[in-house]
C-alpha cells in the first residue's frame, strides 16, 4: 500500500479532535470519520493520506499515528 499524498497540516496540530476540520497545505480539508482523541502539539506536521478500499486514513509522519478520515468538499 502506498500513500495517496503527502503534505502538511496547516497551522498548529493539537491532537485528534472529532469536531475539527484539518486543512492541509495542498488545499484539501479532512475530518475524522470515527471519534478519536489524542493530545500532542506540533506545528505544521507532515501528514500522509492513505486510501484502503473505500476508506481514507491520515497518518502523522513524525509519530506514526493514524486516524480514519473523510474529505470535506
Amino acid at each position: 500500500m502506498r500513500p495517496d499524498r503527502e503534505t502538511r497540516i496547516e497551522g498548529r496540530f493539537e491532537g485528534w479532535n472529532p469536531n475539527k476540520i484539518y486543512k492541509l497545505a495542498d488545499g484539501s480539508k479532512w475530518r475524522l470519520a470515527k471519534p478519536k482523541s489524542t493530545q500532542c502539539a506540533r506545528l505544521r506536521p507532515t501528514t500522509r493520506i492513505w486510501r484502503y478500499e473505500r476508506k481514507y486514513f491520515m497518518e502523522l509522519v513524525e509519530s506514526g499515528d493514524f486516524a480514519e478520515v473523510f474529505q470535506v468538499l
